[in-house]
């Protein structure tokens, strides 16, 4: 079982390739078919600063919007991200988030930020979508230095649909998850459900999702899924019945009931965590199941996460980007009693965009029914 999931977990880094190819001069955000090597990568590599500039329609919002301060958050958010993957991953990700402000767009910034503004160059790339509510374009890029330029553009209030009253800016977090999704395709990210950089955004933008989902998705880069998986963390949760404390604890519950999920290795080595006020109790995820039958089914999401493409001084590209996982494995837990259960252990395996459940499932068979141990929550 531990080959099979080590298997599954490396395919997480995609393999790096080398190509030889004429310099590359320009790219759109979101990929596609035969497309230079260079495109949907990173526009920004290395460790300079991004010189932003910003200009804002008088249309784009009837609120009072603090646009550097949402630009700044949803850069920080990125940022942290990169340090924890850096931090765990075998490779550095030589991308940055670290960024100044320009006075104004005057050509020299490496990233213009057009909130509801129009010009020619916005014209000629929003001709490539179909009413949009945003995206981001890269129009420039030195692959021998892996820095580009370009910009982003976001649809002033209600220009998309204004019999809905939408895009509407005036809903909390609706900019900053909008920002987020697009400084996505800034570093490199392709679409993933179930992230921040899930394709149809605007269904999180809606007015319909309620508040304290649209608060989760858009504050966060995971949602119901990982964008990269890294496991040498702990990982809140939420699942664990009365009941259920009480198989795996041999006793009632005192007060709240708190749980989490350690995991290390990358996921190889996972304990479930229950606590009360009376203390706590360790629950190991043994990967062998019962009488040595070991299953393990995993997929890679067929996108790319943190694409990054330079050119050498061979004229060759080298390119390589991470992959998103998801995989389900029966494994299986030991209750107070010491009697062994099977298990499920899931990674990435939600469905619904809706979902408040994290990317992150454990549950065990209990009475011919399989009854949650650990969800993850979304914070």
């Amino acid at each position: 079982m531990k080959r099979a999931l080590s298997t599954i977990l490396g395919v997480i880094l995609l393999v790096p390739s080398m190509v030889s190819a004429a310099e590359g001069n320009g790219s759109v955000g979101n990929g596609g078919d035969n497309h230079p090597a260079d495109n949907g990568t990173a526009w920004f590599l290395g460790d300079r600063t991004i010189r932003i500039c910003y200009e804002v329609s008088p249309t784009f919002t009837s609120s009072n919007v603090d646009y550097r301060a949402n630009i700044d958050s949803a850069l920080h958010v990125w940022d942290d991200y990169l340090a924890v993957l850096n931090g765990q991953l075998s490779i550095q990700l030589p991308l940055t988030a670290q960024h100044v402000y320009l006075d104004k767009c005057d050509g020299t910034q490496d990233l213009a930020i057009y909130f509801g503004v129009t010009n020619a160059l916005v014209e000629a790339a929003k001709s490539n979508y179909v009413n949009p509510t945003g995206f981001a374009r890269r129009s420039e890029y030195n692959a021998s230095k892996g820095w580009g330029k370009g910009f982003i553009w976001i649809a002033a209030e209600n220009s998309v649909s204004p019999k809905f009253n939408f895009p509407n800016w005036t809903l909390p977090h609706n900019l900053h998850g909008m920002l987020l999704h697009e400084f996505g395709h800034v570093l490199g990210c392709d679409h993933v459900d179930g992230t921040i950089m899930q394709e149809n955004i605007s269904d999180l933008l809606s007015a319909e999702t309620d508040s304290e989902t649209r608060r989760m998705r858009l504050t966060n880069i995971d949602g119901n899924k990982f964008l990269v998986p890294a496991g040498n963390r702990i990982f809140r949760g939420t699942g664990v019945s009365a009941d259920t404390f009480e198989i795996m604890t041999g006793r009632r519950h005192v007060g709240e009931i708190t749980i989490s999920l350690d995991a290390s290795n990358n996921f190889r080595e996972v304990t479930v965590v229950i606590g009360d006020q009376a203390g706590t109790t360790r629950i190991p995820v043994l990967f062998s199941a019962l009488n040595d039958i070991n299953i393990g089914t995993g997929v890679l999401i067929s996108t790319r996460i943190f694409a990054i493409a330079r050119m050498d001084e061979n004229n060759h590209w080298q390119t390589m980007s991470l992959g998103c996982p998801a995989f389900v494995f029966y494994v299986n837990v030991t209750t107070a009693s010491g009697e062994l259960v099977p298990a499920l252990f899931q990674v990435n395996m939600g469905t619904s965009n809706s979902d408040r459940r994290g990317p992150i499932n454990v549950m065990y068979l209990h009475k011919n029914d399989w009854v949650d141990l650990f969800n993850m929550t979304i914070q």
